[in-house]
């Protein structure tokens, strides 16, 4: 027993020695990092301190200079032209926006523009007939050169057989020629002493040549081909056919005598019945026929 105590105190010396010295190497360390950061610290704010430094002196200096009034002169040769190809210039100008003074024609209507004065347009300085850019007045047709003509009403004279009066719808058609594809239509009642005049005023009817046509209720439809548009203003249809009782066909035959037989006899003093009492006598009969007899198998245009 008396062996083994110097040994512990002998151990326990070794360990104290050990522990010392590793605490100042750990003290040594500390204080070497703090000086390190210190170190850095103050380079860091030296540097900071010189970048504002020098920015601040820097921004002073561009002020200055960007501060200071400059002139540039900028000269450009400038050729304009329009849609047409007609060119205007060239403009020297040491302006960035350079003002032009737009050229006209005698009645101040600018190039290339349409005047008040329909139908004229404004084309290198002269002005022009162009209908088919600047239009016509309403009562008037553009034609192919260019210019416009005044439209007179059409004036379609018709008698009907048989009748003194007429008081049926009479519809006008104006048709490409040797069709049946309208144009231009127009509708109109009354009349006296078998005669009636249509004044129609086509404005919307180009210039050309048309198939003028009438249909009217119990009468053969008529047409006369290849009219003159504007030109000819008065068109006489002369006669429309008597007969047509059932209208559907367009022809006289056994439907419309069909109609006439089932009211043969028949008295119509407020002359209602325009259609089987033809000739507006008051009653149904052998005159009557006589019409629908003469114009037997004929058909409508």
């Amino acid at each position: 027993m008396s062996e083994i105590t110097p040994k512990s105190k002998n151990g326990k010396k070794i360990y104290r020695s050990s522990l010392a010295r590793l605490n100042n190497k750990f003290i040594i360390m500390s204080r070497m990092r703090i000086r390190t950061w210190k170190a850095m610290m103050i380079v860091f704010f030296i540097i900071g301190f010189a970048a504002a430094l020098i920015l601040a002196v820097s921004q002073d200096w561009f002020s200055k200079i960007l501060s200071q009034e400059q002139q540039i002169t900028n000269t450009a040769q400038v050729v304009y032209e329009d849609i047409e190809g007609n060119k205007y210039g060239p403009v020297i100008s040491n302006e960035v926006v350079t003002t032009i003074t737009p050229q006209t024609c005698t009645d101040g209507t600018q190039y290339n523009q349409c005047s008040n004065t329909k139908p004229q347009y404004c084309q290198g300085g002269v002005l022009i007939n162009n209908c088919g850019q600047c239009g016509c007045l309403t009562t008037a047709a553009c034609q192919p050169d260019g210019s416009c003509i005044k439209i007179e009403p059409i004036k379609l004279q018709v008698e009907f057989e048989g009748k003194t009066t007429f008081t049926s719808t009479l519809s006008f058609y104006a048709l490409t020629p040797d069709t049946d594809n309208i144009i231009f239509q127009d509708q109109s009642t009354g009349g006296a002493d078998g005669k009636l005049e249509i004044e129609t005023t086509a404005n919307t009817l180009p210039v050309g040549i048309y198939d003028f046509k009438i249909v009217t209720p119990y009468y053969l439809s008529k047409k006369i081909k290849n009219i003159a548009w504007p030109s000819a203003t008065e068109i006489v249809f002369g006669d429309f056919l008597a007969g047509n009782l059932q209208d559907e066909d367009d022809e006289i035959n056994s439907l419309d005598w069909a109609i006439m037989s089932q009211n043969w006899g028949a008295k119509y003093l407020d002359n209602n019945r325009l259609d089987v009492d033809m000739n507006q006598d008051g009653i149904v009969n052998t005159i009557d026929w006589s019409f629908m007899n003469k114009n037997w198998g004929s058909k409508g245009d």
